[in-house]
């Protein structure tokens, strides 16, 4: 009888351990299985990451595919950041069709400014264009390296590479899911950015010349030509991003250097 009862106690657990994960499931991935976030989830992340929004009103926000947006301004700055929160990405994916279509018109667009279900418009301050600095964009780069980096909870991968003369540390960060659109058809979306550092592992660092370089990263590549090396022996080959093709954790990535009529090629692999 005992036993009986702890088979029945056990059984009971059980089940209440499934319906909690079924349900915080759902809670953070909403009713179809679908990756998603509110209004309030994301303004806890940003605060997180340091950027402070304090919650207005705009009555000329425009509507974006029937739904208003919560609007807040960000930091002490008079930067507004528009957030409109849809039922599904695919309600929102429709919306930044339609804000494609209006780029330049109403506000500065950056198709990485979306996170699930979330858009997140960034409408900054009118001023003459001669009068644009650095401090007065700021506020674009920070919400966009928050909204791809957190919001969209995005991993990363790291290859390293080490030849005679040179070394290579390049890092993919990236997110993808499926969602279905507003017909019902499963659909794809990713996002994938890549930036990559060399590093002269001679000692003879101010006689380096201009660098050259070819890399291949799966199906990506790229190349670049006169870079500089700094004095602590690196050169930074900078970013680059798109919806395209993600670099998975059994790629390779190989580099060629040409430097002082030297040419150098390895091969580097993901960290574990």
């Amino acid at each position: 009888m005992n036993r009986k009862k702890q088979a029945l106690a056990l059984g009971a657990a059980l089940l209440i351990m499934v319906m909690t994960g079924v349900y915080m499931f759902y809670q953070s991935n909403g009713k179809d299985g679908e990756p998603n976030l509110t209004v309030s989830q994301a303004v806890k992340i940003f605060e997180q990451q340091d950027i402070h929004l304090t919650k207005t009103s705009d009555p000329d926000a425009e509507m974006i595919n029937a739904v208003r947006p919560v609007t807040y301004f960000i930091g002490d700055t008079n930067a507004k950041l528009h957030i409109y929160q849809y039922d599904s990405i695919g309600e929102r994916v429709t919306a930044s069709d339609i804000l494609k279509g209006k780029a330049g018109e109403l506000y500065f667009y950056n198709p990485v400014n979306t996170a699930k279900n979330l858009l997140l418009i960034v409408e900054l301050e009118p001023i003459e264009e001669e009068n644009m600095t650095a401090e007065y964009l700021e506020p674009i780069g920070k919400v966009s390296r928050t909204v791809f980096e957190k919001l969209n909870d995005a991993k990363e991968i790291v290859y390293t590479g080490t030849g005679t003369n040179w070394s290579s540390n390049t890092t993919v960060k990236y997110y993808e899911y499926f969602y279905k659109d507003q017909e019902a058809t499963l659909r794809y979306e990713s996002w994938n950015q890549t930036t990559s550092t060399l590093q002269y592992l001679g000692d003879d660092i101010a006689s380096v010349g201009d660098v050259y370089y070819e890399y291949q990263l799966g199906s990506h590549g790229g190349s670049g030509s006169g870079l500089t090396i700094q004095p602590d022996g690196t050169v930074g080959l900078g970013s680059s991003g798109g919806s395209g093709s993600i670099p998975r954790k059994d790629d390779t990535v190989t580099f060629t250097i040409t430097w002082n009529d030297q040419t150098e090629t390895f091969t580097g692999h993901a960290l574990n």
